[in-house]
């Protein structure tokens, strides 16, 4: 099986795809990492293949981590890093050609699409709990835990991920031969569309 993976963050998002990729190897499977360029000699000292998606980590991590005080924050982070790296999606895209599986994680979630494109089996994962719950938020750890506002941040974030990314990818779909992405308002409520594997 040949399987990309997209670690698009922190060492920390890179390193969880690197161990698995080395046993999916050692059970003859080929195994693809699609990350910032920083993590290229990781990735090859590693056995693995590597895919450069351009972006800027430092400001990624400081958007989205060290200067995000809310949702709201977190979600125009997300816009300005996609729109300073477009081909982002491109390169996405290229990463995932071939591939018979694309696995990913919250931050690389553009390349859904890239696979919904190429008709390729695609799953999200996670290093960290992220089932919601009213406990603790992964999103704001400093909130007050064990309140109904707690579990509400995931449902925020599930919303805001789709909204930043499909808003700003519909040029792509449709140019790939995709529809636009369609968010439907009824009762103002908005039905998240999920692609189907």
């Amino acid at each position: 099986m040949k399987i990309t993976a997209a670690a698009i963050g922190s060492f920390g998002d890179v390193k969880p795809f690197v161990e698995l990729g080395k046993e999916m190897k050692r059970r003859g499977h080929s195994f693809k990492v699609a990350a910032f360029p920083r993590f290229q000699s990781y990735v090859e000292e590693n056995g693995l293949e590597f895919v450069p998606i351009h972006g800027d980590g430092d400001l990624m991590m400081r958007l989205l981590l060290s200067e995000c005080k809310d949702g709201l924050a977190y979600l125009n982070g997300m816009k300005q890093l996609y729109r300073k790296n477009p081909e982002m999606m491109e390169q996405s895209f290229e990463a995932a050609k071939g591939a018979d599986l694309v696995l990913y994680i919250l931050l690389g979630g553009f390349i859904r699409h890239a696979a919904e494109a190429l008709q390729i089996p695609c799953v999200r994962v996670f290093f960290y709990p992220f089932d919601k719950t009213n406990q603790f938020s992964v999103q704001m750890p400093a909130m007050k835990r064990n309140t109904p506002l707690v579990g509400f941040t995931y449902t925020e974030n599930e919303i805001g991920m789709n909204i930043v990314t499909k808003s700003l990818l519909n040029d792509w779909r449709t140019a790939h031969g995709l529809k636009c992405s369609p968010f439907v308002r009824q009762c103002g409520i908005i039905e998240i569309y999920r692609i189907k594997v």
